[in-house]
């Protein structure tokens, strides 16, 4: 009930604050309120206020829960009363009847709240500036909202640093092997930037020292070379490939190293397929999407295979 009325307030606080003409008082405040809970009407007598609506018991709440927030953002300088020029009228004493119809039960608010109401019936209510920043922010000054967001993201970074180092901690004693521990992944980082042509660094391929020229590739693999193939092309191909085979091998050296018979063989055979590129490429007719298109047909299964077996020989 309370966060409502709060809520309520708030919104009826913005909505005066934006109204470029007259003065609101607490008794239109009041009338709103009840307005908007179903309470029929309020009336002050010798300050005893009653307070008329079908449910007497949520109303009674209602009025009191409003006058203490409405206290409240006083003390918070959210809103001040100050004096009008003519007297605001008092509530008005109606009947409890209307066309013979019981218009609600009646419910007695005396002492503070009636005291407090019957003091304040003829101040207006001055609006913070604010008022509407101060609502978004549930009544929390900005520079605290924004310090309490600067907390509220910096205890999610450390929540999230002391997870990341529990699951640091703790992923290595549930490695099995069905998983991809260390030494693999360490043996396959160098041949990854192989398995597709968007991902192999061609800019870095042409700083090579390598520089072939057209009778590097030798008579065996120029009779393969169709007729009507742009040798200029040919010899851009043979240039790539050739630097980017040589490349591949010095990546794959530590893992020769300590490699088994099986993988060395994967390795060699993987390497001799930068020259089945070159072949397939200049065996055919000229495209201008032939190299990547050719280059990924031919390496991806083949670094498929040169993977497979260096799991399978963990």
């Amino acid at each position: 009930m309370k966060k409502d009325i709060r809520k309520f307030l708030g919104k009826k606080l913005c909505e005066y604050n934006n109204e470029m003409q007259g003065s609101h008082t607490l008794h239109q405040l009041l009338e709103d309120i009840c307005s908007s809970h179903s309470i029929i009407s309020m009336s002050q007598n010798n300050k005893v206020l009653s307070v008329y609506s079908p449910k007497a018991h949520e109303a009674y709440h209602v009025i009191v829960d409003s006058i203490w927030h409405i206290k409240l953002f006083e003390e918070e300088k959210i809103i001040q009363f100050y004096k009008q020029a003519a007297p605001q009228k008092e509530f008005k004493d109606i009947s409890t009847e209307l066309d013979g119809k019981v218009m609600g039960d009646c419910v007695k608010i005396p002492g503070d709240v009636a005291e407090y109401i019957s003091n304040h019936d003829n101040l207006c209510i001055w609006i913070h500036p604010d008022i509407e920043s101060l609502v978004k922010n549930n009544f929390v000054k900005a520079e605290l909202a924004e310090a309490k967001r600067q907390t509220k993201w910096a205890i999610v970074a450390v929540i999230i640093s002391i997870f990341a180092l529990l699951a640091s901690i703790i992923t290595p004693f549930y490695l099995d092997d069905t998983t991809c521990d260390a030494a693999v992944v360490e043996a396959y980082a160098p041949i990854t930037p192989f398995y597709e042509y968007s991902t192999v660094q061609w800019e870095h391929m042409d700083w090579l020292h390598y520089r072939p020229n057209v009778a590097d590739w030798g008579e065996t693999i120029g009779s393969r070379i169709s007729p009507d193939f742009p040798m200029e092309i040919a010899v851009e191909y043979w240039d790539k490939l050739q630097k980017t085979k040589t490349y591949f091998h010095q990546q794959t050296l530590p893992l020769r190293c300590n490699a088994s018979k099986s993988i060395v063989e994967a390795l060699n055979q993987t390497e001799s397929q930068f020259d089945s590129i070159f072949v397939k490429c200049v065996g055919q007719e000229y495209y201008m999407r032939l190299f990547p298109e050719v280059y990924n047909e031919v390496m991806q299964p083949a670094i498929d295979n040169l993977c497979e077996t260096i799991r399978n020989s963990q």
